[in-house]
């Protein structure tokens, strides 16, 4: 940035990190229904659902602009999500 002219700002200025594994609510399971069978989205059971529910809320926040969900994966726990969101 600083050769381009511009000015350098410190990571802490431009990045919010949310971590929660709390347990799945009601609303977490209802995002992983939808990224599931809207998107092909595959959330890992532990900490996918409420996580998901993060981004799903920080991408609607009336001041967002780049949401990204770093997601290591969900394969192993596909079972267990597809029958959480079946019921």
């Amino acid at each position: 940035v600083d050769l381009l002219g511009g000015a350098a700002s410190q990571p802490e200025e431009r990045l919010t990190l949310i971590d929660r594994a709390d347990g799945d609510t009601v609303e977490d399971l209802a995002n992983v229904r939808s990224a599931l069978q809207h998107a092909g989205i595959i959330a890992a059971d532990h900490y996918g659902p409420p996580t998901l529910t993060e981004v799903v809320r920080a991408a609607v926040a009336p001041a967002a602009s780049t949401v990204v969900w770093w997601h290591t994966g969900g394969a192993l726990g596909l079972p267990r999500m597809l029958d959480l969101v079946a019921e």
